[in-house]
């Protein structure tokens, strides 16, 4: 009953905010063009993502009391762009109380997923934090010792699969997946 509450009130959130970029509210109406054909939607696309709300809230919702949520579906359904452009841009956004709390690192698992996984933290921590970041490898195992207050980090792998179809390294694998 709470997600359900929570997915509908963040689905009112979501249409107020684009409400308010297409009629003009802050910094007026952009001049974009909103169709990316097959391209997926990123973060930086979240204010021309709408259509999948619903989809969008309900990840959002069920993120609140769990520490791993899986999104899956058939290939070409617009999971990426759900996650990127909804989900993300939605942490991102400021929307949700205590969002500036979070750090959202964004990766894909590519050849070498702790190569990638690294990165990601990096490039995602702010500044005060990733200057008490080691400079080798295994952030994730040293970050939780350094988040402050409500800080919490929110890891997104988009494209999971490329742990089995682009990495060949076994113990590289199960090293990322631990």
């Amino acid at each position: 009953k709470a997600e359900g509450g929570l997915a509908d009130s963040i689905v009112d959130l979501q249409v107020v905010r684009e409400r308010a970029h297409v009629y003009g509210g802050v910094g007026g109406p952009s001049t974009s063009p909103p169709y990316k054909g097959l391209a997926r939607f990123d973060v930086d696309d979240a204010e021309w993502f709408f259509g999948r709300e619903r989809v969008v809230a309900e990840m959002v919702s069920r993120m609140a009391g769990a520490r791993l949520l899986g999104v899956v579906g058939a290939s070409g359904s617009g999971k990426s762009s759900a996650v990127r452009a909804g989900l993300v841009g939605t942490l991102t956004s400021g929307m949700l109380p205590r969002s500036g709390e979070l750090i959202v690192a964004l990766m894909r698992p590519g050849e070498h997923p702790q190569r990638a996984l690294d990165r990601a933290i990096w490039a995602a921590a702010p500044d005060a934090l990733r200057e008490q970041l080691p400079g080798d490898e295994g952030l994730l195992g040293t970050l939780p010792d350094r988040l402050t207050g409500d800080q919490r980090l929110v890891l997104v792998v988009d494209q999971f699969e490329e742990l089995f179809t682009t990495c060949t390294d076994e113990d590289e694998r199960a090293a990322f997946v631990e």
